[in-house]
């Protein structure tokens, strides 16, 4: 992406946010201004600028949470970004993801089950199964793993993992 054009990005989703801001959060306008900045904060996700990507998760991290009763169709459109950039063979893409994944997973329990419900489980399976996946990648996904545990996430929900946990760790 070219300078210009991560400049504008960054500036559109500047004032996006600052203008979406505003509202209060149960208020029914707020949801749908919320749902429609969504893709172009994942659109800046894609960007080759570091500081503005961890802008963007902060902000869908910040959305996600004051949102998290608005339903899982939501909840996953917060959740998918950062479990993409978890999974990135950028190294400071993929920690971003997880600093983001792992602020949601310890401040909220709805969020926790969407993840779960999402499929995280089975995506960690296959990518730490994946001998080629780069070792960030299987360190920052075990580290969400960690989180999730240590959060209240039922075991049991987590047992067809456990035993790659163990081989890989």
């Amino acid at each position: 992406m070219g300078d210009a054009t991560g400049r504008d990005v960054k500036q559109i989703t500047k004032q996006q946010t600052e203008t979406l801001r505003t509202p209060e959060p149960n208020d029914s306008h707020y949801k749908r201004l919320n749902f429609a900045e969504i893709p172009l904060l994942v659109n800046g996700l894609l960007s080759d600028d570091p500081e503005m990507r961890a802008h963007i998760t902060e902000q869908l991290v910040s959305m996600a949470l004051q949102d998290e009763d608005f339903g899982s169709s939501l909840s996953n459109l917060y959740l998918s970004p950062l479990t993409s950039m978890l999974k990135s063979t950028d190294e400071e893409k993929s920690q971003t993801g997880c600093d983001g994944l792992s602020i949601i997973v310890k401040k909220s329990e709805k969020l926790r089950q969407a993840l779960i419900r999402n499929g995280f489980l089975e995506i960690a399976r296959f990518e730490l199964i994946d001998e080629s996946r780069p070792v960030h990648v299987h360190s920052n996904i075990l580290s969400i793993i960690l989180d999730l545990i240590t959060n209240g996430c039922d075991v049991f929900e987590m047992s067809g993992i456990l035993s790659i946990v163990r081989k890989v760790g």
